[in-house]
């Protein structure tokens, strides 16, 4: 089976999961938007990682641990946000939803669209929590990375206009082709 071998191939596959996963979260499908969003980040992370460590590397050693590859990218991007370790913490929570499980209680979750403005965590205690808008300041952070920049900006401009159009709807952090 062919597998990617470059991050010019999973930048496409990694911007096809954000358009997928907004569109779901906008439309409040959360379960699936938070896993299919946690596919999004981890393509975006490998797609940057991809430039000083092999695909199979990152499939073999990584998989789909996305704790472990931002433990990764932070130490090659030492200016990353510390903020961004419980957005990513939160997503990764998404990756064991696709599974079934022998568990009885329900599965809590909590969606908002935009942080609350005094930055409060909301929601239960131990529930599946997705904010669009953290995702998104999340995307823009690592895709305006000077090697990811460029092709992730030729990438959007060459989408349908109805992906376009789901990529900036309530979306404060879009890139625009003039720049973050």
């Amino acid at each position: 089976m062919r597998t990617h071998t470059s991050q010019l191939e999973l930048l496409p596959l990694a911007l096809q999961h954000y358009v997928a996963g907004r569109m779901l979260a906008l439309q409040l499908q959360t379960h699936v938007a938070g896993n299919i969003l946690h596919h999004a980040v981890e393509l975006f992370i490998k797609a940057d990682l991809s430039s000083s460590i092999s695909i199979q590397e990152l499939k073999d050693k990584y998989g789909h641990k996305l704790k472990k590859l931002w433990n990764e990218y932070c130490r090659l991007h030492p200016d990353t946000p510390k903020d961004f370790i419980s957005v990513v913490a939160d997503l990764d929570a998404f990756e064991e939803i696709r599974y079934p499980s022998d568990k009885t209680d329900s599965i809590a979750h909590h969606y908002s669209l935009f942080k609350d403005p005094d930055g409060r965590k909301m929601g239960a205690p131990g529930a599946y929590s997705l904010t669009l808008e953290s995702i998104d300041e999340l995307v823009l952070f690592i895709t305006s990375k000077d090697k990811l920049q460029s092709c992730y900006l030729a990438n959007v401009s060459q989408l349908p206009p109805f992906s376009q159009r789901v990529l900036a709807d309530n979306n404060r952090h879009h890139h625009t082709q003039g720049g973050a």
